[in-house]
């Protein structure tokens, strides 16, 4: 058998290797690896074309390829892989090597105290325990509620363990009515904060969740209940997923840290710990849902730029992948591939690829038996040699000892399975310079690209499912681009966007436009006696005013801070004037019931230009006159209150 680069590679095997969780964990690795001369070998496993969460049989021929490789470690990501035959498969091939087998979140499948395997498990218990004591030590809740996951489920029944020990520990009462079980999901979990809300018991002035989709649930349910979170009641999920850093509030969750689990791995393939388990610690990430982290809308609002790019990049590489689906419905040889393969791939910049499919593939019938004979279908940018030959599985690819010897200190293997179901036609070998869940995310839809052309059946519904799950993601994406994150209202960009949509309208050609300038007075009195939390809460008001009180067609932004702009078209140009919209906004924030409760008022300034929309030249010009109108409006009711 061949020996590759001996005992630098480092193999690790899991199932959807671009998921958020498994990528924090794989980009620590990789910088460690980097710095020490060890190069990461990526098996990455699927479900696609089974049931969900049933990892598929050419996972099992990924994971196989690595005893081809000799390997200083594997790390196996027992979760993601739940298959138990195909860990403990993995396992022996590292036993046969003599060499360090981690096993990372093993406990979650039953697997644990096996000889010869390293256990990496999250310390679920002590995360979930540091969440409670957040709520009562640092915000004071006396009545905090649990909202647990499934009965009688081990992470579930650990976390309720953990409430009721923080609890008690720090003197404070409570019933079993306050623990409701969510399922770990959306519609058990909704049911459950119902359920808290018609008990009878007080409100709860926290919910504690196990984890942050019942979270995000339990935030929306509230709202509809006409609770404000944090205002009202605060919440803490568990888990870190990416919907709780984007959902408005933001989550406050616990993460494990990827960092500490890195240094433990490499701390044991240099022999400075000889450790057998090692528990990873799990960071407690406060934000606004508990009423902290008011300062991390900035950090989203620069993130957003980033994931419109990204979202855009996706778009276009789905489109080029759609395109390929279709110019090749009448494909009868795979040969014919390697055109459309080349173009989709000089995407990927920096990478390389070679797709490996069974010999005999157009006349083979059955495709479930292992991989043996493998052919090379195209090949960009690895070696040419012996790229026409056939090879063995055992080989993984022509020149695999060549490509490890010439690579980069930091570049990354990866390999997926090209499949249907059962039947399985071959793999992608890509080299990657950096680890990036989005650019392994595309690679894997590539594969699935290929697994559609090949199984005709399955054409049309994936093709159908992938651009179904691009255009809801492009639009949320979009949404997030042009919206205020605080208030709902347009920011900038939707307001440029969809001002110009409507100045464009024909039916509006000939009418007026208003541009209204609003200012929140008495944003700093506000902030510098009751806090941020409160001045953000009348910012809101003033949103909510704005939204209920210009009909359309109008379009409402906030601007940034305390300040407002609202474009409104009408025929005539003289109506409404703006005493009157000064009048109606003021007059609706002192009855408002957002502010009923609050010890401070909220009123704004108002000022307004008026243009017939044939005449305009500079937005901008306009923009100034109703904000010097503005200026004016609030220096007169400031003398006036002398």
């Amino acid at each position: 058998m061949m020996r590759v680069n001996a005992r630098k590679l480092i193999g690790i095997f899991a199932t959807e290797i671009s998921g958020k969780v498994q990528g924090n964990l794989y980009t620590e690795l990789h910088k460690r690896a980097t710095m020490l001369g060890y190069r990461l070998v990526l098996f990455s496993g699927t479900y696609m074309g089974v049931k969900y969460n049933v990892t598929s049989p050419a996972s099992a021929d990924i994971y196989s390829l690595a005893d081809g490789m000799d390997m200083a470690a594997y790390l196996i990501h027992a979760q993601s892989i739940s298959n138990l035959n195909m860990i403990e498969e993995i396992i022996e091939m590292g036993k046969r090597k003599h060499i360090p087998v981690f096993l990372y979140d093993g406990e979650s499948t039953g697997i644990t105290g096996v000889e010869g395997v390293i256990p990496i498990d999250p310390d679920y218990r002590q995360g979930f325990a540091e969440s409670v004591r957040h709520l009562i030590e640092y915000h004071h809740c006396r009545n905090i509620f649990m909202l647990a996951g499934i009965r009688n489920n081990k992470y579930s029944d650990d976390r309720i363990e953990m409430y009721r020990r923080e609890m008690e520990a720090h003197g404070i009462p409570y019933s079993e009515e306050q623990i409701g079980y969510g399922d770990f999901w959306e519609q058990p979990a909704a049911a459950a904060v119902n359920k808290f809300l018609d008990s009878g018991l007080p409100v709860p002035e926290a919910i504690c969740c196990a984890n942050d989709s019942m979270a995000i649930t339990a935030t929306a349910v509230l709202a509809k209940r006409g609770l404000r979170v944090p205002e009202d009641v605060l919440i803490t999920g568990f888990d870190g997923i990416e919907d709780g850093k984007y959902y408005n509030p933001r989550i406050s969750t616990c993460e494990p840290d990827m960092a500490a689990v890195a240094d433990f791995v490499f701390r044991v393939l240099t022999g400075t710990e000889t450790a057998d388990r090692f528990l990873i610690p799990l960071i407690f990430r406060p934000k606004e849902s508990c009423g902290c982290g008011a300062d991390d809308n900035v950090q989203a609002k620069l993130e957003m730029p980033k994931l419109y790019e990204t979202v855009r990049v996706n778009f276009q590489q789905h489109y080029m992948l759609s395109t390929m689906q279709f110019d090749l419905l009448d494909c009868t040889m795979l040969e014919d591939l390697e055109a459309y393969a080349y173009g989709i791939l000089d995407l990927f910049k920096g990478y390389s690829h070679i797709l490996c499919f069974r010999e005999d593939i157009e006349r083979h019938e059955d495709y479930k038996e292992p991989f043996d004979k493998m052919k090379v279908i195209f090949n960009y940018g690895f070696p040419k040699e012996r790229e026409h030959d056939t090879f063995t599985a055992s080989e993984t690819m022509p020149q695999l000892d060549k490509v490890l010897e010439e690579a980069r200190p930091e570049d990354i293997l990866l390999l997926q399975p090209i499949h249907a179901g059962e039947k399985k036609y071959g793999y992608l070998v890509s080299k990657v310079g950096y680890y990036s869940s989005n650019e392994l995310n595309s690679l894997l839809q590539f594969c699935e690209s290929f697994t559609i052309v090949v199984e005709g059946v399955l054409r049309n519904l994936r093709l159908n499912q992938a651009n179904r799950k691009l255009s809801e993601m492009y639009e949320r994406m979009s949404e997030l681009y042009i919206r205020d994150m605080m208030t709902g209202l347009y920011n900038r960009h939707g307001y440029y966007q969809y001002l110009d949509e409507y100045c464009g309208r024909m039916d509006l050609r000939d009418g007026y436009l208003h541009i209204i300038s609003i200012d929140m007075d008495g944003m700093k009195y506000i902030n510098d006696n009751y806090g941020h939390l409160e001045g953000d809460h009348a910012i809101k008001s003033v949103a909510n005013a704005i939204n209920e009180c210009f009909a359309q067609p109008c379009v409402s932004a906030r601007f940034g801070g305390d300040e407002f702009m609202v474009a409104i078209f009408t025929e005539d140009g003289e109506k409404p004037t703006t005493d009157k919209i000064s009048q109606k906004l003021n007059t609706y924030l002192k009855h408002s019931a957002m502010l009923a409760d609050k010890e401070y008022e909220v009123g704004v300034s108002v000022g307004q230009a008026v243009v017939r929309l044939s005449e305009i030249q500079d937005l901008k010009t306009i923009e100034k006159l109703a904000d010097d109108c503005m200026y004016e409006e609030k220096r007169k009711r400031k003398n006036s209150r002398r």
